[in-house]
């Protein structure tokens, strides 16, 4: 982010500005390379660290954990051969520095889906949460079991059109489960609680 580019230490290495606005943006573009550098030639194999993600892990403090090209590209096909029989329509509601974004983002691409970016504001009221659901025909929804129950309370029928529902980001009561698979019982269900730490 642009707020800390001038702590980063200078190490020779390209820098990504997420939110390179402006001037900013233009410089960020003018020094991009022409293409992405070759793996092979610099001795990148699937076993190196393909990315650092925050959870809470079971202390409820974040952490980052660093998870390998391997790792990534083997939940990725997982994703693409066993979940889906079609692509999905994914709302993109999760801060993209956790682990439920690969989710919503990488899962849903790999597949040939479709992003629908959820603001904030969206993401935090049931009611347009709703609305945006309906309106985008989303059928892939990721949630945290607190806004599930949250969701169920409110806006139940915000599930009526989901074929695949994900739980993460903490642990899943069974009588949330439970519940759940009662009022909706088309949709698969698939708790991925604790992936980014096994």
């Amino acid at each position: 982010q642009s707020s800390v580019l001038d702590r980063l230490p200078q190490v020779g290495a390209s820098v990504v500005v997420i939110d390179a606005q402006g001037e900013l943006a233009q410089e960020v573009a003018a020094s991009a390379p022409p293409s992405n550098p070759d793996a092979r030639e610099l001795g990148l194999t699937p076993d190196h660290l393909a990315y650092v993600i925050y959870t809470s892990g079971s202390t409820g403090t974040p952490k980052g954990v660093g998870n390998n090209g391997r790792g990534l590209v083997n939940r990725l096909a997982w994703y693409a051969r066993t979940v889906l029989t079609e692509a999905p329509v994914t709302a993109l509601k999760t801060n993209i520095g956790f682990v439920d974004s690969l989710t919503e983002v990488l899962d849903t691409l790999v597949t040939g889906g479709t992003l629908v970016v959820f603001d904030r504001r969206t993401a935090q009221d049931t009611a347009l949460f709703r609305k945006a659901v309906e309106q985008f025909s989303v059928n892939n929804l990721m949630l945290v079991p607190a806004l599930l129950r949250h969701i169920l309370d409110l806006e139940p029928s915000t599930f009526a059109g989901i074929k695949t529902l994900y739980c993460s980001g903490e642990r899943l009561p069974p009588e949330l489960f439970h519940r759940v698979k009662r009022a909706h019982p088309h949709l698969r269900f698939i708790n991925t609680y604790g992936c980014s730490e096994t």
